[in-house]
């Protein structure tokens, strides 16, 4: 009985340490991937969140067609039409930061996208499309309502820059190009043709900042 005793009382020590390095292992374990997990999580959660967004001023929008329509009053007859379609909008952040998922969201459109240019507060890019999409953003002026269309592609340009309130604003504008062949044998054969753009690939850049869901690549 004494021995048994004395066995008991040797070895208890031995199992609490046991437990306790397990339970040290198991903590130092939790710590450690909580370490490499957390940021993360956390970072995905505020790369997914959407930004704040809110449509350009109307007291801008105003003067800015004013100006326009002050150009082509003066110049009427002899200006050929507008072929530049644009979309304003205001999101919360910097300029730069505004540019970085303009140009995260394009690429998640997978868009054969070529000859790019990117600054801070800038970006040009162009970007192809066959018949069908090309004819889906922009449509024929009156030379080119016969042409036997191809394909095509749009000359984008993002411009982004501060307001001071924590908001930068944004313009996106596109130019259309589009090649084919016109059934009209009096028609001058042009390559390019000039298409109008209807602002909807101005417009769908634009709404990207509401609904982006991943980090830029």
């Amino acid at each position: 009985m004494k021995a048994r005793c004395c066995s008991q009382i040797i070895t208890a020590p031995r199992v609490f340490a046991g437990h306790t390095m397990r339970g040290c292992a198991l903590a130092s374990l939790y710590f450690l991937l909580t370490g490499m997990i957390l940021p993360h999580i956390s970072w995905a959660r505020q790369d997914s969140s959407p930004l704040r967004v809110r449509p350009c001023k109307a007291s801008d929008q105003t003067a800015v067609s004013s100006k326009k329509a002050g150009k082509q009053k003066k110049h009427r007859g002899t200006e050929p039409p507008n072929d530049t379609a644009s979309a304003c909008v205001e999101a919360s952040g910097s300029a730069i930061h505004i540019q970085e998922q303009l140009q995260s969201f394009v690429r998640q459109q997978r868009w054969p996208v070529s000859n790019e240019d990117i600054s801070e507060t800038t970006w040009t890019f162009d970007v192809s499309f066959n018949k069908e999409r090309l004819l889906l953003y922009a449509q024929p002026d009156s030379s080119s309502e016969r042409v036997e269309w191809q394909d095509g592609k749009a000359h984008v340009v993002v411009r982004s820059w501060d307001l001071g309130d924590s908001f930068a604003r944004t313009i996106v504008s596109a130019k259309f190009e589009g090649s084919g062949e016109s059934t009209d044998s009096f028609a001058t054969q042009r390559s390019p043709w000039t298409l109008i753009s209807k602002g909807i690939l101005e417009t769908k850049i634009v709404q990207g900042l509401g609904t982006r869901v991943s980090a830029p690549r």
